[in-house]
Parts: structure tokens; sequence; C-alpha cells
């Protein structure tokens, strides 16, 4: 019964609420597992097949609207149509049953799962990014992200890389910069790391469409002495096609408008901490530096880049080495770091530059 007074609503205007709220008690891969139904009866329909699936992606809003797709339909004919795309060149194997340890609210490994349940299931993971920066002209080198990523496809970033299963996050970080961007960094001398921070994003496009991807990245600084020609910088092509130098000054302006150009963090706090360390490292290193030349001892007790010059042969300096698979004498160098002598500096990482009895 309503009461005269009308200030409970009538029973009947409440059912239909409770009905579409029914739907919000589904599991997200129920909903998941629903969207996808959908586009495949669309997809019968209108007599089309699975292997049409890719040519839709391409027209993605007329698609869904001739489809007649809800908003979770269009995230599933996405998500169906990257997953068809890469089963033709047999990458669907590899990303969906990649293995990635799973976190607690902690840090703290739980358990391990393949990747298609930790993004289905939005578990928390860990990544690395690698910002490299060279100390000597304050410029940070970035990689433009390949034109087949489902995400941030064509913009600038880091050297990035999901930590697989079993890894330490270090070897993976050492690993994802030689093959990201050829250079070999050597843990504490070259490359440290600065700080880990939470990051959460949804997934709109590829395999993983509609899923969320969250994270705790932990995010490494690689010094660089001496700019490494661009030339030089051999780039892993299914995850950068290009490289670039941009100013310190120009990549922190980037990052506070948020330049679409570029791939910007989606945490504040990660973009303070981020040109904080990088300013810190051009810092420490150019006072290391002028105590260096003080005391007369040679620029080359830093660690620089590789060259084909015959002085960037000499011991402790570096040299040029062939590609893996390369022909001897095709001067398809790749760009390693090497150093004997840093520590002459007291300077092998961070922790040292911030204790003054190591100076």
């Amino acid at each position: 019964l309503v009461p005269k007074s009308g200030r409970w609503k009538p029973l009947c205007g409440r059912f239909p609420a409770m009905v579409a709220s029914g739907s919000n008690s589904l599991s997200r891969a129920e909903r998941q597992a629903r969207a996808e139904q959908e586009v495949r009866n669309a997809l019968d329909q209108a007599g089309l097949k699975s292997k049409d699936l890719p040519a839709l992606r391409q027209q993605r809003e007329l698609a869904a609207r001739h489809l007649g797709l809800s908003p979770d339909g269009v995230a599933a004919l996405e998500r169906l149509a990257a997953a068809t795309e890469a089963q033709a060149d047999g990458r669907e194997e590899a990303l969906l049953g990649q293995r990635l340890d799973v976190l607690n609210c902690e840090g703290e490994i739980i358990m391990d799962r393949p990747r298609v349940d930790v993004h289905r299931e939005g578990l928390w993971h860990r990544v690395v990014h690698i910002w490299a920066i060279c100390t000597d002209t304050n410029r940070v080198l970035l990689g433009q992200r390949s034109a087949s990523k489902a995400m941030d496809a064509g913009r600038w970033t880091c050297a990035c890389r999901r930590v697989p299963s079993g890894e330490q996050s270090m070897s993976t970080a050492v690993d994802c910069l030689k093959s990201e961007f050829s250079i070999k960094a050597k843990p504490d001398e070259e490359l440290s790391l600065a700080f880990s921070a939470r990051c959460s994003r949804p997934i709109d496009r590829g395999m993983f469409a509609g899923q969320e991807d969250n994270t705790v990245v932990d995010v490494y600084i690689a010094r660089l002495s001496h700019e490494i020609p661009v030339e030089k910088v051999h780039v892993e092509f299914k995850s950068k096609q290009a490289v670039k130098y941009v100013s310190l000054e120009e990549f922190k302006q980037a990052l506070k408008s948020r330049d679409e150009a570029y791939v910007i963090p989606t945490s504040d706090e990660y973009i303070t901490k981020l040109i904080s360390h990088l300013q810190r490292s051009c810092e420490v290193v150019s006072s290391t530096l002028k105590l260096a030349r003080s005391r007369g001892l040679p620029d080359t007790a830093m660690p620089r880049a590789l060259t084909d010059s015959p002085e960037a042969k000499d011991e402790g300096v570096g040299g040029s080495q062939p590609r893996a698979g390369a022909r001897a004498g095709a001067g398809d160098a790749t760009t390693i770091l090497s150093t004997k002598t840093w520590h002459r500096l007291g300077v092998t990482c961070d922790a040292w530059r911030e204790d003054p009895s190591a100076s």
C-alpha cells in the first residue's frame, strides 16, 4: 500500500529501476561475454563472418550503428577484431598466454596469471618505465610507439615493458632498454630505480578493449654522458618506430600541457617526480664533472655511448659491435654503454650521491 501523503513512490514505478540495477550485479567477465555474444549475433543477422571484423573495426562507429551494438558491444567489436588480426599473424597465443605476477595491495606477489585474465579481472601487476637522459645536453631520448600498438600508437614515450612472471624488475628494465633502444646499461651505475607509482587506466583498443590496466610502475632513470646519434639507435620496430631527443624543458612543458603527441602519465604525482629526478640527475652529474675537472680527471671518467671513431674503441670508453645477424663491416652497430672508471668519481648509484661521506 502507498500512503495518501504521497511521500512514497508507487511500487510499480520502482520495478524498472530494480531490473536495470540487476545488470550491474554481473561480473566484468560476464558482461564481456554477453557483449561478445551480442557482436556474434549481430554478425550472423547481417550475414557477416568473423574475418570481416578487422574491416568493420576501421569504421567502428558506423559499423556499430548499422549493427545496433550497445556501448559494451562496441568495445567487444574492437576486442574481437584485434584478436582476429593477432590470430592471423600468430601474435594471439603470445599475448593471451603471457604470464604476469599478480600483486596485492602491498605490492607483494600473490600468484601468477595469464595476461588475458589479468586484464579481464583488473588485477594489479608490475611494469617498468625507463627514461634515458643525456646529462651533458639535458635532453631526453624518446621513442615513438609503433603504429601497430593498440594503445597510444604513434605517441612519444620511454622504453617500457610488463615484467614477466618470475623476473626481477631491474633485469626487465635492463633487457627492455637494450631491446628497444639498443643501449646496454649497468644497474646502479648507469641505470637506477627512481620511484614506483600506481597507475590505472581503461583499455579502449586492441584485444583487451573494455578491460582495465592496473599497474605498479617501477620508474628507472638511465644516464647517458653523451648523446647517442639517433641513426645508431636500432629500435625494436614492434615496440618503437622512431627515436628523437627533446630538451628537458620542452619535455616538461609537453607533459604539463598534456600534449597529445606524447604518452601522458595518468598521475600528476608521476609527472612531478619524473621531472624532479631527471633534473636532479643532470645537476648531480654536472657538479660531479666540475669536481672531476678541477682534480684533473678526464671527461672519459664518465660513461659514454659507443661510436665508430677509433678513439671510442679504447679500453674503458667503448666501441661499436655488429648487431646480431649483421654481416661484418656493414656499419650496423649496436649502441652500448660501457665504463670502467665511473666509480672513481664516487657516483655509481643514487645512494652514494646522497651520502656525504661517499664524496
